[in-house]
C-alpha cells in the first residue's frame, strides 16, 4: 500500500488533519507489511520493513498529543492472533530473528545484554497499531481522540523503543550482512 491508496485502504480520512492522516496511512501500510510477510522473500521483506518502521516512527513523530478522554479502546487483537503473527516474522527473519542489547544504553557501566528478537520488535508495534485501525471507521469523534492518545501514548512509552531497534537490526543485516535489496 502507498498514499496514493489512501481512498482504497477504506480509511475514512476526509476532514483528519494531514498529520493524523499520513501516520494512519504509514500504520495501515505498516500493518498490511506485516500480515502479509510471507508472501515476500526474506531479503525483500527486510528491505520493505525497514522503509516501513522509519516511515512509521516519522510519522508518529508529528502526532499530536491530545488528551484522555476516558473512553477505553476494544483492543480485538486475540492472543491467538498475535501469536500466529510473530510465527509469521520468526519464520520470515529465520538466523536473522535474534540479536543481543544493553537495555540501558544510557549506563556507564551497563548490565550483560539481553537478548531480543526482531520478530518481537516488529510484531509489538504491529499490535499497538492495529486496534485503532479496526476501529477508526466506527467510532465516534471522542472514541477517535481515545485512538489518537493511545497511538501517542503508545509510541512514546513502548513502541518507539521497538522501532529503532528494529531499525538499528536491519540496517546492520543490510550493511554488514550482505542483504541485498532485490526489488532494484
Amino acid at each position: 500500500m502507498d498514499s496514493s491508496n489512501l481512498e482504497s485502504s477504506g480509511l475514512k480520512l476526509s476532514g483528519v488533519a494531514a498529520p493524523i492522516a499520513s501516520f494512519i496511512q504509514a500504520a495501515a501500510d505498516y500493518c498490511l507489511l506485516i500480515e502479509s510477510c510471507e508472501q515476500y522473500a526474506t531479503d525483500q521483506f527486510i528491505h520493505h520493513a525497514r522503509y516501513q518502521v522509519a516511515r512509521i516512527y516519522l510519522a508518529a513523530l508529528s502526532l499530536p498529543q491530545v488528551e484522555a478522554t476516558g473512553e477505553s479502546l476494544n483492543r480485538d487483537i486475540s492472543h491467538e492472533e498475535y501469536s500466529q503473527i510473530g510465527r509469521s516474522l520468526v519464520a520470515k527473519f529465520d538466523q536473522y530473528n535474534l540479536y543481543w542489547q544493553i537495555l540501558d544504553p544510557g549506563e556507564l557501566e551497563p548490565d550483560d545484554p539481553g537478548c531480543q528478537t526482531l520478530s518481537d520488535d516488529l510484531a509489538d508495534i504491529w499490535r499497538d497499531l492495529k486496534p485503532g485501525l479496526l476501529h477508526w471507521n466506527t467510532t465516534t469523534d471522542s472514541l477517535r481522540q481515545a485512538i489518537l492518545w493511545e497511538w501517542y501514548f503508545n509510541f512514546h512509552h513502548h513502541w518507539s523503543t521497538h522501532a529503532v531497534d528494529a531499525l538499528r537490526i536491519i540496517d546492520w543485516l543490510i550493511n554488514h550482512h550482505g542483504i541485498a535489496d532485490t526489488d532494484t
